[in-house]
């Protein structure tokens, strides 16, 4: 558990300094995606959405992240990776 939450916590932190160095300021946003230009594959019209697009993605990215933590920590069960067992209701075992 600590280490994920550690890990998570650890890529909270690059998202969030990445998301806001982005939405601090419209010349923030316009030089990133100016930086996106010379890519070959992204056509010239299609450089602004795509840095916003980025843009929205690292923050839903930071949003889950921290949800995730603090489910993680809280112990919620929502958090917990895989099916419920059957010993915890054995009427889940019983053939149909």
């Amino acid at each position: 558990m600590y280490l994920s939450v550690g890990l998570m916590g650890a890529l909270w932190c690059v998202f969030a300094a990445s998301a806001g160095s982005k939405v601090r300021s419209r010349a923030a946003q316009r030089a990133f995606a100016d930086s996106l230009r010379p890519v070959p594959l992204l056509p010239t019209r299609l450089v602004a959405p795509a840095a916003l697009a980025v843009t929205a993605a690292e923050a839903g990215i930071v949003l889950g992240l921290g949800w995730s933590v603090a489910a993680v920590v809280a112990g919620w069960a929502t958090a917990r990776a895989g099916p419920p067992s059957c010993s915890s209701s054995p009427a889940c075992c019983s053939p149909s």
